[in-house]
Formats: structure tokens, sequence, C-alpha cells
């Protein structure tokens, strides 16, 4: 079997989903600085929009990775998922109609990143569900999570990013289990111990 998780079709399509969904998050973070910028003028604005998007990230990654492994990881990816478009689109509606106001992009600043908190460490968890144990550090290291694309430029509303980020739950919707971590007896295959005789 080869080292490389990218021989795993689930695994491919898990990528291209995630690459194309983590695109849409650093547009989302680009459009909010931008907006935080074009509301106020002022520095300190656009900086506190940084902070509330990213310190609960800091904070809640931990307890959410560590619910990871007691959670469903697909559905939490999903919901979690699901909560960052709307908060995507929120930002659309309020920012297409005029009705945005810093206390708004504040706080839906600070909501999205609660969900990232939550959804980079269930991302990063499902991975174990769809490689084998000998590919898994192939698939960390080909994961795209925290790499901002290149070129992106700010827009003044992020309707796009809400597009973009349709793929992933599509792509998830469309795959299927893999079982192949898992014996006819219901365990998981663990190698087994050398007892002494």
């Amino acid at each position: 079997m080869s080292q490389s998780a990218l021989t795993t079709p689930a695994y491919r399509r898990f990528l291209i989903g995630s690459t194309v969904t983590t695109h849409g998050l650093w547009i989302l973070r680009v459009c909010m600085s931008w907006q935080a910028w074009l509301l106020t003028e002022s520095e300190f604005f656009v900086a506190a929009v940084a902070v509330a998007s990213y310190l609960p990230v800091a904070v809640l990654g931990p307890v959410f990775g560590a619910l990871a492994d007691r959670w469903d990881r697909r559905k939490s990816a999903q919901v979690f998922n699901l909560l960052n478009t709307l908060i995507t689109a929120g930002l659309f509606v309020l920012s297409a109609f005029g009705w945005m106001t810093p206390a708004a992009l504040f706080s839906l600043a600070l909501a999205f990143g609660i969900c990232s908190g939550g959804y980079t460490p269930m991302r990063l968890a499902l991975m174990a569900n769809l490689v084998p144990s000998m590919q898994l550090a192939s698939a960390v290291q080909a994961c795209p999570e925290g790499t901002p694309p290149s070129g992106s430029a700010p827009a003044r509303n992020p309707g796009a990013d809400g597009i973009v980020r349709l793929g992933f739950p599509v792509q998830q919707a469309r795959r299927r289990p893999s079982l192949r971590r898992w014996t006819g007896r219901g365990r998981p295959n663990r190698p087994r111990r050398h007892r002494p005789a």
C-alpha cells in the first residue's frame, strides 16, 4: 500500500473540498478586515475585528479538539461549516443593503471566530476517518489549513465566499464513510501487542 494519502479517493475529494473551503475562510477574513476599515477608518477597530475572529480559535480550538474524539466528526464539520456559511450570508446581506454597523461586524467576527475554533479541529480529526493509519502523516501534510491564498484581494462584498463555501457540504454529502479501518466484529483494526510467553 502506498504511503501517500492521495491514493485514497475519499481523501482526494476531501482535500479538494477542504482547499476550496479554506480559501473561502481567508476571503471572509480579508473581507471582514476591509469592511472594518470602510466602516470606521480606524486601525484600532480593524485590529479588534481581527482579534475577535482569531482569539476564539486559539482559546476554543483545544476544547473542540478534545470534543472531536467524542462527537461525530463528519456531522460536526458540516454543522460548523454551515454556521460559517450563515455568518458569511449575514455579512453579505448587511453589507449589500447598507445595514452594516461596527457592532454588527464585531459580533459577526466573534461568531466566525467561535465557529472556526470548532471547525478546524473537527476537519483535521476527520482525516483519521478517511485514510489508513499509515497514510495519516501524508494526509496531515497535504492539508491546506493555515495557508492564505496567494493573490487574495480585498473584496467589498463577500458573496463570492458564500458560493465558494457551498462546495464543502455538497462534497461531504456525496462521500460515503470508509469502513476499511473496521473489522467485521465492529472493532477498529489495532496492531496486536506482542505478549511475552
